[in-house]
This record gives C-alpha cells, sequence and structure tokens, in this order.
C-alpha cells in the first residue's frame, strides 16, 4: 500500500473545508492542516511541509491562492490542486 499523503487544505468556506478534510481521511491520507487565510496557510506549510495542497483561489483575504501555490510549489515538494 502507498504511503499516507501529507495535505494541507486551504479554504475559507467551513463547510467545504469539512467536506475535504473527510474526503482526503476516507481516502486514508493525512490532513496536516487547515487554512482560511493565505497567511494561516504560508505559516502552517512551512511547519508541517505538506505532500498536497487544496487551495481555493480566492480567500478571506482576497484572490491569493496562486500566492499560497507559488510559495508551496517553490520548495518542490507541494504538489498544489486549486479547488
Amino acid at each position: 500500500m502507498a504511503e499516507a499523503l501529507r495535505v494541507l487544505i486551504v479554504e475559507d468556506e467551513a463547510l467545504l473545508m469539512m467536506q475535504l478534510e473527510a474526503i482526503v481521511e476516507a481516502e486514508c491520507h493525512d490532513v496536516v492542516g487547515t487554512a482560511m487565510t493565505s497567511g494561516e496557510a504560508i505559516t502552517l506549510a512551512r511547519m508541517v511541509a505538506p505532500d498536497l495542497a487544496f487551495i481555493d483561489l480566492h480567500l478571506l483575504d482576497g484572490p491569493t491562492g496562486p500566492d499560497i501555490a507559488r510559495f508551496l510549489c517553490g520548495s518542490g515538494k507541494t504538489l498544489v490542486v486549486f479547488v
């Protein structure tokens, strides 16, 4: 069996965040953090080094999803999926 992915969810709608979290966990992967703003997401990413991130394009602090993706992809380790 493949190793579980460490997943970061960046979403400002609580219900959608919970649904994504349930889907990820149902597939036997680990949600290592959730964030609602770009600042929270970048802080979490530095701490948890996710393998995969689901990112909303437009968060509470504006259309900052691409900025978060650039930060995560700069490490060369994290894959990003926009939701």
